[in-house]
């Protein structure tokens, strides 16, 4: 499945590891994405939409395994009530880790979606 993603996917990926901002589909909108790791990124992405700093932006991840990188201690009980959800659901973790600063909320947690849409899983 990834091949017929590969001719937007590549480039797409240069954009997001060059710092950029990229529109793509989600499984509820086309959203603006960057590297949710890259502070200067994360900041393009507030200039751009013209949002206070202060509300928070979701990270979206491919699987169970991602929120592991980025959480240094989830509740069990939320990889449980995520594989119950039959529609996009995002849950707000405490501990977030590795990410960029100004995409954490100031009491260092993080909204967090696994993702459904094909490319955009690919892409994640």
């Amino acid at each position: 499945m990834s091949e017929a993603f590969e001719p937007d996917l590549q480039p797409a990926l240069d954009v997001l590891r060059a710092g950029g901002i990229i529109l793509y589909p989600t499984d509820t909108v086309w959203g603006l994405g960057c590297d949710a790791t890259n502070p200067a990124a994360v900041q393009k992405i507030f200039d751009l939409k013209q949002r206070a700093e202060g509300k928070s932006m979701i990270v979206l991840v491919g699987g169970e395994r991602d929120i592991l990188q980025y959480i240094a201690a989830p509740d069990p009980a939320a990889f449980l009530f995520l594989e119950a959800q039959t529609t996009p659901t995002t849950i707000i973790f405490d501990g977030a880790l590795h990410l960029a600063p100004n995409l954490m909320a100031p009491d260092g947690s993080v909204a967090i979606r696994i993702v459904a849409e094909p490319f955009c899983r690919h892409l994640v």
